[in-house]
């Protein structure tokens, strides 16, 4: 079954991510889910930044960084 470009990655960096957070006591299946939760966070701020950059406008950035935020992947 193909999957997307960056699922090996993906799969590369959860790993680490969640033996990282296992060492403190976490279950590897929350760390996986808060690496979701960061790099979501993190897609929003770089978009809302961008739009404010390119935009002028804070609200509408702050617009599209709660829209990209809220997508379905």
């Amino acid at each position: 079954i193909p999957h997307p470009p960056g699922t090996p990655l993906w799969v590369a960096i959860g790993n680490v991510w969640g033996r990282a957070l296992g060492v403190v006591g976490i279950p590897f299946a929350v760390a996986v889910n808060l690496l979701s939760a960061a790099c979501t966070a993190a897609t929003g701020a770089c978009t809302a930044w961008l739009a404010a950059r390119w935009g002028g406008d804070r609200w509408t950035a702050v617009a599209a960084g709660l829209g990209v935020g809220g997508m379905a992947t």
